[in-house]
């Protein structure tokens, strides 16, 4: 598997949630796939991040002025 391949496949895993271990055998052995892997996971829970707290503040308006 080559890096441009790999790269699609970590951001298929991200959105599908699918097990690749031809994936997990290249991200071992490919320090760039690697962390391109971490920072995609790690920008897929901020997102989830914000998204929640987005909600949140979308909820705490409709109450205030019930209040």
């Amino acid at each position: 598997m080559n890096c441009g391949e790999a790269k699609t496949r970590c951001q298929r895993r991200l959105d599908d949630g699918f097990a690749d271990a031809a994936l997990d055998e290249h991200l071992a052995g490919c320090p760039e796939c690697r962390s391109y892997d971490t920072h995609m996971r790690r920008l897929q829970g901020a997102m989830h991040l914000l998204r929640t707290q987005t909600e949140s503040l979308a909820a705490a308006d409709d109450f205030v002025p019930a209040v």
